[in-house]
């Protein structure tokens, strides 16, 4: 596996698990928060492109869906 991958992979799951303890969420609410928002669709969306971005910048956007409603 590509060391790029692998440490974007490392930090997603270490983003994950800060963003539930943050929002006082078990794993299975966290997962759920995460797969259903929008910021993850955009994610997975292969033209939208947002995969390329950093963990940090992706997870900052899902904070910012939770906190407005909106995706940014």
């Amino acid at each position: 596996m590509d060391y790029d991958v692998e440490d974007k992979m490392e930090w997603t799951v270490i983003f994950i698990m800060e963003f539930g303890r943050r929002h006082d969420l078990n794993m299975k609410q966290t997962l759920s928060v995460v797969l259903n928002s929008d910021t993850c669709k955009k994610v997975m969306d292969e033209h939208a492109r947002l995969y390329y971005q950093s963990p940090g910048y992706v997870f900052s956007s899902l904070e910012s869906e939770l906190n407005t409603g909106k995706m940014r």
